[in-house]
């Protein structure tokens, strides 16, 4: 529903767009019905997003229930680097308002703008690419590895870029703490 309010789209135009009746359109948005794949598909190309996010929570729960809570965040973006699907993401970005915008558009910081540089670069270069990125949050500096790859359709036409980020935050914290003690105990001796 968020994503069809920002496109200025009604229930009727988007039903309209995607061939099918508005009321079952209204049942799929309210969650009372789920789509075919053959709808999902047709509703995913008039609003711009993965059809997939129909189904995540149903085909791959092992998946869900192994990632959630986990500080490991996948994504993917189109080639103007606006996302299309994201599971798992940082408690400052709710999934579905994410759909659809760059990185820029959810917070304009260092981190966003080198971000969407590696998925440029992932684009352009239809090759993988792997970089740490410090990421600032509302509860402070994070620090992500990330991990693009190229995503190519059925004719091998490049339509985007998927993302691994793993926040390395409370790993390197940790680290620190233990080099701390180390120095301690070495000091002490």
């Amino acid at each position: 529903m968020n994503l069809r309010k920002e496109k200025n789209m009604t229930q009727a135009q988007v039903a309209g767009a995607a061939f099918i009746d508005r009321g079952y359109y209204a049942q799929i948005e309210t969650m009372k019905r789920h789509p075919s794949p053959e709808v999902a598909l047709k509703i995913s190309k008039v609003l711009g997003f993965n059809p997939a996010n129909f189904y995540s929570e149903h085909i791959s729960e092992p998946f869900n229930i192994t990632l959630e809570d986990s500080p490991v965040t996948v994504a993917q973006c189109d080639l103007d680097l606006r996302y299309t699907w994201i599971f798992n993401p940082p408690p400052d970005f709710a999934p579905f308002s994410a759909i659809g915008k760059r990185d820029d558009e959810l917070g304009y910081h260092p981190g966003s703008m080198e971000f969407m540089e590696l998925k440029r670069q992932v684009i352009q270069t239809k090759a993988p690419l792997r970089k740490t990125i410090h990421y600032s949050l509302s509860d402070g500096l994070h620090t992500y590895d990330i991990f693009g790859k190229p995503l190519f359709d059925a004719k091998g036409n490049i339509v985007g870029a998927a993302m691994i980020c793993t926040d390395l935050t409370q790993i390197l914290k940790d680290n620190d703490r233990d080099r701390g003690d180390a120095n301690e105990k070495v000091k002490n001796r």
